[in-house]
């Protein structure tokens, strides 16, 4: 196991730094970062608000490694497991996550068809079901196919209802339980059913119906198995006296009014036979509770009958107890060949974020399982802790020449007390080199932030710049109400950073809530302007334009910034360059912008509320249209909802790498092809004259460069990752590209020392 890490730490610091050989990619990489001495391997992975563990062999070498599914933003992540027992080590492996489609509200990983390799079962796009990937991986090659079903109404598990079809019903704040629960060798589905009281047990036909393995087939089998009632309304279940009838609920309450008519908003469900006596129990979590239920089965699996409940489990000494909504994961950890319990956050709203994700080794067997708490901690503590919603911006706050980190944060939630949170900025100082960049926390309180924000505030966005032109970078802080605050910086330029005090309410200027500002000289008129995104688009009343930036131009003088709150003036705009952030299932933009210049352009980035990254140019001359979009997507992996996306030169090699934040309130962090300004060298290797056509297209792309040589050329999808490569013989290529899927791709043809890249999309 120690070569695997050894490989993949190789693989992750040759991406970062090899690109003085070569151009680069929009691969992940990884950087050092080191918090109170400790050094966190798994710093980069964008945060844990609500994981959902899965087994799954990522590298065909065994034991099986870690899947993990953030339900907040619907992320997947993976580790190589380097676990011996009595000691879990997982590292983070983001190369493998391209051969994964995209997930939604739940992930669980089996075996349906028992072909020895694990399929997927999650959330369809648009119903409350379960939709299922089946494994067609060859070889180390993974990949996935959506099952399609012809029952006429989607592509996501049935059974027969009437003369017709219904889906397999999973809210989509539910965990179900995924499982062989009749003994015969296929997966059945354990769910509650719509009004959340009740379990549904859909049995799998397959077998019985002598299908082949591949198939999924339904049945509802039992509307009330286990015979239990789940009010929601506190955290004791409703036990049926007898075998052949469901519990009718609670009775009326002379306290509270509660009646069997209550109904709960989001269950998780565990089937595993808890007490060795061959029969599945269950454990449940409920939005109502900080703990679980555990439900003792008096019955068989199929018939069962719960007779039992314990409401302090696994142990009145050892309850689970975190705010709230918690769900189960029965998963071998420490591979010591029995299966542990994971207890996590499932509520992605205001939740807990610290000490959420409660580890239990069994201490029993695999079949007959005894849980001790081991930590509270499981994996988030070897990456970064900083709450939800992180926004990152570069600086140089001691003037050392290195980039510096600093994050705003939305909250951290260390229990149900609302006195426990805390929002703040976190600096990271880079304590590498030029070449090599490492970060280690400074403080987690900068400024003074922590005592300054309001309980009811938050979400705070810094930006870093010279607002008043007087040499040396001042601060702005937006909030979740939509005001600035303001640091000058008094130290004069090349100085290390020195405030004295800060002015909230900047300017008056509030555009809106949830605000991400900028500062740059958009007008090149040597002052620096403000640009602001916000949690809503913006329609101008006058042209119908709509957007979601507003630019406040900069009309004061050296050392006397000076900005109107209004948009009357003729300077200001509410829809700078018409950018739009908001997507087909994203009705709110959240656009959080940021500047680079690459080649003497100026590139605008937009982080969204849906988390892709929007790149623009075509900016200066051009402030009051609409700007060009070069991405609708920058072509990094998925890092989740609320992105904000920020670029530096971190390793001297003349390409940027771009730190992204997201509402899991954690960094990731990835190469780019967009090439800094000033290095003759690698503007050479750009300069290769190419057009393409049609485009869009569906089958063929004409490739037409200037003179007869030899070119060599890759196609990457919007992921990064490579699709299709050849070479070019003379100055004029057709690539089939017809067996491409629909999507979004980067054309790359490199001939001698030049290259280009373009953009096609196939449909």
């Amino acid at each position: 196991m120690d070569v695997k890490r050894s490989f993949l730490f190789v693989m992750f610091t040759f991406s970062l730094f090899a690109g003085h050989v070569v151009a680069q990619n929009f691969d992940p990489i990884h950087i050092p970062f080191e918090v109170d001495g400790e050094v966190k391997p798994n710093a980069l992975i964008g945060g844990l608000v609500a994981p959902q563990f899965s087994s799954f062999d990522l590298d065909g070498q065994g034991p099986e490694d870690l899947m993990v599914f953030d339900r907040n933003g619907n992320v997947l992540l993976s580790f190589i497991n380097n676990s011996t027992p009595d000691n879990p080590s997982y590292n983070f492996a983001p190369e493998y996550l391209n051969s994964f489609p995209k997930l939604r509200g739940f992930a669980q990983f089996h075996d349906f068809n028992g072909d020895g390799k694990k399929d997927i079962f999650t959330g369809p796009p648009a119903a409350s079901g379960i939709e299922v990937w089946r494994n067609t991986s060859q070889g180390d090659q993974i990949s996935f196919e959506l099952m399609k079903f012809n029952f006429g109404i989607g592509d996501f598990l049935q059974f027969p209802v009437g003369n017709g079809y219904s889906q397999l019903y999973v809210s989509s704040i539910d965990v179900p339980a995924i499982i062989d629960v009749d003994g015969d060798e296929d997966l059945d589905v354990l769910t509650f059913e719509p009004g959340g009281s009740y379990m549904y047990f859909y049995k799998n036909m397959a077998k019985e119906q002598g299908l082949p393995d591949d198939t999924l087939v339904y049945k509802l089998e039992d509307a009330c198995w286990g015979k239990f009632f789940e009010s929601g309304v506190g955290e004791e279940i409703s036990l049926s006296s007898n075998p052949a009838l469901c519990s009718a609920g609670l009775l009326p309450d002379d306290k509270d009014g509660t009646t069997s008519d209550s109904r709960h908003a989001g269950s998780t469900v565990l089937a595993l036979d808890g007490d060795g006596d061959g029969d599945l129990d269950m454990i449940l979590g409920d939005l109502s509770n900080n703990g679980f239920v555990y439900l003792e089965n008096g019955g068989s699996s199929t018939e069962a009958f719960m007779i039992d409940q314990n409401i302090q489990y696994p142990t009145a000494e050892e309850e689970v107890d975190i705010f709230v909504h918690i769900a189960p994961f029965f998963i071998d950890i420490d591979n010591d060949g029995r299966r542990d319990l994971i207890a996590s956050q499932n509520n992605i709203n205001g939740a807990q974020n610290v000490n959420h994700i409660w580890y239990y080794k069994n201490v029993g067997t695999d079949a007959s399982p005894e849980f001790q708490l081991v930590q509270k901690d499981f994996l988030h503590e070897t990456s970064l802790i900083m709450g939800n919603s992180s926004h990152p911006t570069f600086l140089d706050f001691n003037s050392d020449g290195l980039q510096d980190i600093l994050v705003g944060t939305h909250r951290m939630v260390f229990s149900s007390e609302s006195s426990t949170e805390r929002k703040s900025l976190f600096l990271y100082e880079n304590i590498g080199t030029k070449s090599s960049p490492a970060y280690k926390l400074n403080t987690d309180n900068y400024l003074g932030m922590r005592d300054i924000v309001g309980t009811n505030d938050g979400y705070l966005a810094p930006t870093v710049g010279d607002l008043d032109s007087d040499g040396d970078d001042d601060i702005i802080v937006a909030d979740k109400r939509g005001f600035l605050y303001y640091w000058e910086n008094v130290a004069g330029a090349g100085n290390p950073y020195e405030f004295d005090g800060f002015i909230y309410q900047y300017k008056n200027i509030k555009p809106g809530s949830n605000c991400k500002p900028a500062i740059y000289d958009l007008d090149g008129d040597g002052l620096n302007d403000l640009i602001i995104g916000e949690k809503n688009e913006n329609t101008n009343p006058e042209t119908g334009v709509f957007g979601g930036l507003t630019y406040y131009r900069n009309e004061g003088t050296v050392g006397a910034p000076e900005f109107y709150d209004n948009m009357d003036t003729l300077s200001n705009t509410s829809t700078l360059g018409s950018v739009n952030t908001n997507s087909i299932f994203v009705t709110s933009g959240s656009s959080s912008p940021s500047f680079f210049v690459s080649n003497n352009e100026l590139f605008l980035s937009v982080g969204s509320r849906g988390g892709e990254v929007h790149i623009y140019n075509d900016i200066e001359e051009n402030l009051y249209d609409s700007f060009n979009e070069v991405y609708s997507e920058l072509p990094i992996q998925d890092v989740g909802i609320r992105s904000t996306a920020v670029y530096a030169d971190l390793d001297d090699d003349n390409f940027y790498e771009v730190i992204v934040g997201n509402d899991g309130g954690g960094l990731r962090a990835f190469n780019t092809t967009f090439i800094v300004n000033d290095e003759s060298s690698i503007e050479d290797v750009r300069n290769l004259e190419m057009t393409i056509s049609p485009n869009p297209t569906s089958d063929i792309i004409d490739v037409n460069i200037p003179d007869n040589t030899q070119a060599k050329y890759t196609i990457f999808d919007i992921n990064g990752r490579l699709v299709q490569s050849g070479q070019m013989q003379g100055s004029y290529a057709r690539l089939q590209i017809g067996q491409l899927p629909s999507g979004v791709y980067m054309l790359d043809v490199k001939a001698d020392t030049r290259s280009n890249v373009k953009r096609f999309i196939k449909l």
